[in-house]
């Protein structure tokens, strides 16, 4: 009989407010990059691709948050260029609100 082993992942998620407010803006990421491929534009593939830029690695520095900080969680967000795309959230907003409005 095979023995099995037990795989453990090592996570270190962010202080609550963070992984809350990070939580938040990928969430408004994903339904506004589901509402516009829902329009034929000819720019919504470099937008959908812009706003995947800016938050493929946001899953990965919130579980693992002793690689990662407040900083590079930031500039992460800020690459998403809202003002080249009109009606584009601004995620960096979105998240510093939130930030924000849990840690009063």
């Amino acid at each position: 009989m095979k023995k099995r082993t037990k795989l453990r992942l090592a996570m270190t998620l962010p202080p609550e407010p963070i992984l809350d407010a990070a939580l938040l803006a990928l969430h408004r990421a994903l339904i506004y990059t589901r509402n516009i491929t829902l329009h034929p534009d000819a720019s919504t593939p470099k937008q959908v691709n812009d706003l995947m830029e800016a938050f493929h690695e946001i899953p990965d520095f919130l579980v693992h948050w002793d690689k990662h900080d407040l900083d590079e969680l930031r500039l992460h967000l800020r690459c998403f260029d809202h003002t080249r795309w009109i009606g584009a959230p601004d995620f960096v907003q979105v998240f510093e609100t939130r930030l924000t409005e849990l840690s009063k």
